[in-house]
């Protein structure tokens, strides 16, 4: 289990591969489960911000368009090496008193349930391959090009109320995300 090989390609350590990560449910609940330490660093907390246009764009969605959404950049890692940096938008009317502190390093979807009731059930979500970004490459710890696979995705609840707009960037080498849709 430490290597593994692909025909016509070679031979390819497996230490730092992660299998079964989802993306959809809690990063913190799924990667406990696989026995390795989550971790999360906010690198930016900002209230009061609009939809920014990509997230629109992707996401296809014209709703909400007032500045009034709590903005959070984390940094997301398994066993300290970082996995992914992600962009939240959470509607602000829906997380009253919301800090930074409350963020640091634990689930968001933990923290959504028991501070605000909000129970996430469902997602859409659109992937896209690309190359990462100077900022994205200096959090993720890669080369600037570097291939990430970028998911952009809405959370809603049961009655379809939308809870979370996230862009997440994840880095192209040693982490598999394993892709279904089911109800979270």
């Amino acid at each position: 289990g430490v290597i593994y090989s692909e025909h016509g390609r070679g031979y390819f350590s497996t230490a730092s591969r992660m299998k079964g990560v989802s993306g959809f449910h809690s990063f913190t609940t799924e990667v406990r489960k696989l026995g390795a330490e989550p971790g999360s660093v906010v690198v930016a907390f900002e209230e009061g911000q609009p939809l920014s246009p990509a997230f629109r764009k992707h996401l296809q969605t014209e709703s909400e368009s007032g500045p009034d959404f709590l903005f959070l950049r984390r940094v997301r890692s398994i066993d300290g090496d970082p996995v992914a940096l992600e962009d939240a938008y959470l509607p602000a009317a829906l997380y009253p008193s919301a800090t930074r502190a409350m963020f640091e390093g634990a689930s968001l979807y933990a923290e959504m349930a028991s501070t605000w009731g909000i129970v996430p059930t469902w997602t859409d979500a659109l992937f896209e391959p690309a190359a990462a970004t100077d900022e994205e490459a200096a959090h993720l710890k890669i080369a600037p090009g570097a291939p990430v696979l970028t998911v952009w995705r809405v959370t809603v609840t049961d009655t379809d109320q939308a809870v979370e707009y996230v862009k997440s960037v994840y880095k192209g080498d040693g982490f598999m995300l394993n892709v279904n849709r089911y109800r979270l």
